[in-house]
């Protein structure tokens, strides 16, 4: 959504449309990412952007002992390979700087 109260000043609110990762793997203690995949698959297929909101502090790094609040950062990794291998050169991946940017030019 755009949002214009000036003609230089505007934001873009950009939703997540995929489950967090706190969510996800910490609270819901799912220990795949079969429900990334699903969700992905039917935003694609529905002609949808798929935005995924993770945080760092929940991510196992260099497979040392997970505490409980974290998960392996492979799910992570596998996530976006999977999009990579299966969206390969259907997907546009920017920041949402760059997506602000696309609609602040489309609504000039």
């Amino acid at each position: 959504m755009v949002n214009s109260h000036r003609l230089n000043r505007c934001y873009v609110e950009l939703p997540y449309t995929l489950p967090q990762d706190h969510l996800l793997y910490v609270i819901m203690k799912n220990t795949n990412i079969d429900i990334w995949k699903k969700k992905v698959d039917w935003i694609a297929e529905n002609n949808g952007m798929a935005l995924l909101n993770t945080h760092s502090d929940y991510m196992g790094f260099n497979g040392r002992k997970l505490s409980l609040e974290e998960y392996p950062i492979d799910y992570y990794i596998d996530f976006l390979e999977y999009v990579k291998t299966a969206y390969k050169d259907q997907y546009w991946h920017v920041l949402p700087r760059d997506v602000v940017s696309f609609w602040v030019q489309k609504m000039k």
